[in-house]
C-alpha cells in the first residue's frame, strides 16, 4: 500500500478555479443550505412507524387501514386524504429502513438544489400522484413513501440533463444517467411476482418528478435553459 503526497496549495486553488460560475453556484448550494425538510419527514415517518407498531403492529391490515393506508374502497366512498396519509405509513422494519435510506440520499441534495419550498412541494405532489396511479391501476391495500421517493428520483433524473453543464464530474453519478440503474433494478425488482412493491406507484411518482422537473426551475443563482 502506497499513500499519494498531498498537492500543493497552490494546486488545489487552481483544481477549484477551472469550476464554472454555474458549477460554482451548485456546488455551493450544496454544501452552505441545510435540509431540515428531509429531516422532518424522516421525523414524521419514524413517529408514525412508531405509534403503528405499538397500537397492533405495521403488517397489521387492519391498523393499516386504521392510520391512512391506501384502501381503493374507501378512497371511493370519499376518503381522499388516504391519498397523502398513506405516503407517512410503512409495513414492516425493512420497509421503512429501505425508504429512509433512500429519502436521506435523494433528498438533501434536492433540498438543497430546490430550496425547502418547492422540494416540499415537489415530495407530496409526485406522492400523491403515485397515490392515485396506485388507486387506478392496484386494487391492493398500499402504503409507503416509495411514490414520493421515486418522484425524487425522477427530478433528479431531470436535472441532471437540465442543467449537466452545472454538474461538476465527480457529481454526475448523482443526477442524470446516474440514477438510470436504480430506476431500472427498482421497477425489475417489483416485477417479481413475490416482491409485494406497488409498482404503479413507483412510476406515477416517477413520471409525475420527471413532468414537474421539466417545469419547475432549480432554487439557486443558475440559468434555466428551457426559459432562456
Amino acid at each position: 500500500m502506497m499513500t499519494a503526497p498531498r498537492p500543493p496549495i497552490r494546486q488545489a486553488a487552481k483544481t477549484q478555479a477551472i469550476l464554472t460560475p454555474e458549477m460554482s453556484a451548485l456546488v455551493s448550494a450544496l454544501k452552505g443550505r441545510k435540509s431540515g425538510a428531509v429531516l422532518v419527514i424522516l421525523g414524521l415517518n419514524i413517529a408514525v412507524f412508531v405509534a403503528l407498531s405499538l397500537t397492533g403492529g405495521s403488517t397489521s391490515i387492519d391498523n393499516l387501514i386504521r392510520f391512512g393506508a391506501k384502501e381503493n374502497s374507501l378512497i371511493a366512498a370519499g376518503q381522499y386524504w388516504r391519498l397523502f396519509t398513506s405516503m407517512f405509513l410503512h409495513i414492516g422494519f425493512a420497509h421503512i429502513l429501505f425508504n429512509s435510506l433512500a429519502l436521506w440520499t435523494f433528498g438533501r441534495d434536492l433540498e438543497r438544489i430546490y430550496g425547502t419550498g418547492r422540494f416540499l412541494a415537489l415530495y407530496v405532489v409526485t406522492g400523491i400522484v403515485a397515490s392515485l396511479a396506485s388507486y387506478r391501476f392496484s386494487p391492493y391495500i398500499s402504503a409507503g413513501a416509495s411514490g414520493a421517493i421515486f418522484g425524487l428520483i425522477g427530478v433528479s433524473l431531470v436535472f441532471g440533463f437540465k442543467y449537466r453543464s452545472a454538474i461538476p464530474a465527480q457529481l454526475r453519478s448523482r443526477f442524470g444517467t446516474g440514477v438510470v440503474p436504480v430506476i431500472a433494478y427498482n421497477v425489475l425488482y417489483g416485477l417479481h411476482p413475490g416482491s409485494h412493491i406497488d409498482n404503479f406507484a413507483h412510476l406515477g411518482g416517477l413520471a409525475a418528478g420527471i413532468v414537474l422537473a421539466l417545469v419547475i426551475p432549480a432554487g439557486f443563482d443558475i440559468e434555466d435553459p428551457l426559459i432562456r
